[in-house]
Order: C-alpha cells, then sequence, then structure tokens
C-alpha cells in the first residue's frame, strides 16, 4: 500500500502494481468527452498524508466513487499531481479511514492539472489553477469582431505545472497584472478555449503569486519550446490496437473537427450530406519494454493510414493491424501523442542473380 505523499514523491513511475487507499470527500457532474459517447467525472480524495484530485474516465464507476466512502485503487495512472483512473481501474469498497483535520482543512479549495484542462471540453471552467509562468509577451490590444470593441488589451503567456504546460491569455484587467516569467501564481478562474487548432486557457480575473518551492524548481521550458527533431522526440513500437472510434466531422477549419449531428455542425450550423471522418484510437504502445496505452486523435490517426479517414471503425482497425508493428518516433502529453513521425523501413537492397 503506498501513501498518497509517497506516490507524488516518487514520480515519474510506472503505478501499474500500486495500491492506494483513500478516502472521497467530493464528486463533481459527469462531463461529456467532445471526442467519443464516453463520459468522465472527478472526485477529490485524501488519505492521512495529503489530498490528491482524480479524474475517472468511466462513467459507470460514478456510483462507485461516493463521498465518504473509503476505496482501494490498483492500475491507475499518475499524471503529474493527479490521478486518472480508466476502464481497467479495479476499484474495492473497503473499511472507513480517518482523514486528520489538517488535510481536511485544505480540501474545500478545487484545484486543477494543466493536462486536465488541455482534455476537457472547449468552454470548461476551472477555479484556482496554480502554475508557473514560463513565457511571458508584453501586453497588447486587439479588436474582438464579435462584439465590435476595439483596443481591448491583452497578454499571451505560456504556464506550467507537474502535468505538462498550456498557453495562457490574460484579458482586459488581468492583462493588468504584474506577472513576469519564474512567477508562481494561482488563476482564481478560467476557461478552456482554442487558438489555431490548439487548447487554451483564458482569464480576465486578477492573477495571484504565490508561493510553491515545487512549482518555482519547474524549468522554463515547454513543449512549444522543443527541437521538432527525432532527437529529442521518445522512440516507440505500436504493437495493438485497444478501440477506434470514428465520427462525422464539420469540414470547416474554425470547427476544429467538431462531432456533426444529424449532418449539421452544432457550432457553424453548416449542412452536409456526405460529411469527411474524424477518429480517435487508443492504442498500445511498448516503450523500452513499458507497454501502454496511448490517445491518438484525428491529426495523428491520418499520419499513420496516410490517407482520408474511413468512416467505418473496422476500416480504421483492419487497416492500422495490417501494418503492426509500427515503429515511430512521437512526443506525448501524458497519455496523449500530439506528434509523431514513422520510421519507414529502408527497402531491402535488391541481390544480384549469377
Amino acid at each position: 500500500m503506498i501513501s498518497i505523499q509517497d506516490l507524488i514523491k516518487i514520480q515519474p513511475a510506472d503505478t501499474s502494481a500500486s495500491t492506494i487507499k483513500v478516502k472521497i470527500l467530493e464528486r463533481g457532474p459527469l462531463e461529456k468527452n467532445p471526442h467519443s459517447d464516453r463520459k468522465s467525472f472527478k472526485v477529490l480524495a485524501a488519505d492521512a498524508t495529503d489530498k490528491i484530485r482524480i479524474t475517472i474516465y468511466h462513467d459507470t464507476k460514478y456510483g462507485v466513487f461516493i463521498p465518504g466512502s473509503t476505496l482501494m485503487m490498483t492500475d491507475f495512472m499518475l499524471k503529474g499531481n493527479y490521478i486518472v483512473a480508466t476502464s481497467r481501474t479495479k476499484v474495492f469498497r473497503t473499511a472507513n479511514i480517518e482523514i486528520p483535520d489538517d488535510i481536511l482543512a485544505t480540501t474545500t479549495e478545487s484545484s486543477h492539472a494543466i493536462n486536465d484542462i488541455k482534455m476537457s471540453p472547449i468552454k470548461s471552467t476551472f477555479t484556482n489553477l496554480k502554475c508557473k509562468v514560463v513565457k511571458a509577451s508584453p501586453v497588447k490590444t486587439t479588436t474582438i469582431r464579435s462584439t465590435k470593441e476595439d483596443n481591448v488589451p491583452l497578454r499571451n503567456l505560456v504556464v506550467k505545472d507537474l502535468s505538462g504546460s498550456m498557453p495562457f491569455t490574460m484579458w482586459r484587467n488581468a492583462s493588468k497584472s504584474d506577472i513576469k516569467q519564474g512567477d508562481v501564481i494561482n488563476i482564481p478562474t478560467c476557461s478552456r478555449s482554442e487558438f489555431s487548432q490548439k487548447p487554451i486557457i483564458t482569464t480576465s480575473d486578477t492573477i495571484e503569486k504565490v508561493n510553491d518551492p515545487t512549482l518555482a524548481a519547474l524549468s522554463d521550458t515547454n513543449s512549444d519550446d522543443e527541437d521538432d527533431t527525432t532527437t529529442n522526440k521518445r522512440f516507440g513500437i505500436i504493437e495493438g490496437i485497444e478501440s477506434i472510434y470514428t465520427y462525422a466531422a464539420c469540414s470547416n477549419r474554425t470547427c476544429y473537427k467538431k462531432k456533426m449531428q444529424d449532418n449539421t455542425c452544432p457550432n457553424c450550423k453548416i449542412t452536409d450530406r456526405n460529411p469527411k471522418h474524424a477518429a480517435v484510437a487508443k492504442l498500445l504502445l511498448n516503450e523500452e519494454g513499458n507497454m501502454r496505452v496511448f490517445t491518438l486523435f484525428h491529426q495523428q490517426v491520418q499520419q499513420l493510414l496516410d490517407e482520408e479517414i474511413p468512416p467505418i471503425d473496422d476500416d480504421i482497425t483492419n487497416m492500422l493491424a495490417a501494418m503492426l508493428p509500427i515503429h515511430l518516433f512521437f512526443k506525448a502529453n501524458g497519455s496523449t501523442i500530439i506528434s509523431l513521425s514513422i520510421q519507414r523501413e529502408p527497402a531491402a537492397k535488391k541481390t544480384k542473380t549469377q
């Protein structure tokens, strides 16, 4: 049995053989995943040593994670400063544990990890995001076409926590905050948005500087700063297919592959009787002997297939199965592959016949 405090200390770690016992303090609502029909939810848990957020990507477990219950968990993943539970995670009801008052006193405040926000639907709102500023640009102004406002101040930054990094835009009064590179901040409220098909965090609230030695010790580099050569990528071999999900997607670039409903995009209202399709794949990847399931979204799936996404899940499964094993260099954010390059095997040399 491992405590929350020890679990966080030893990361990054393989938690597949770890067992943790926690008491559920809070449980959020079910949230729809924009890329599938499955729903997820979040809970706040604690033991005698610390507290931790858990994201559960399996809505059938909603009735298990009841506030006040004590649970044992195995086969979970640790993503920075929070736990991810999937369909493979085993959850057991167990005898009650008592949480010290000093731990309970700090669990009423909601907190979120950057990777948790990155994987959430657009327009999701969050509170008390604690992170480090690793890049900061000066204030500039822009025009908001939807409201016809001119000279609206904003400031673009990049923020980072233990789970990853993400662009962050401060609007209006928030842009006037005295924030610089290297500062550790708390964002009281923020929203998940997108710009140029990439997720970003936005806020108009005043930002608070806070003291957090762990975050302050993080490097001032982020995924956007990394060189895009194979020397800075991880190498792995795709050896299996867990699941493929396809859906009719809007072709309007500003809708970012939005799922269509009855051949109509709920965002731009365009109707297309013959829409193109997008796909989400969960693939088993072998990285130096460590077997792990990664998620690939449309762009990476299409890159693997090297052609348009077919509308039928089984067709993609058969196409990928015929390509296995697939050797590739990749970059990942948690369990999501965000870029890849396939290592093509060189053509066999022809031998001269006598």
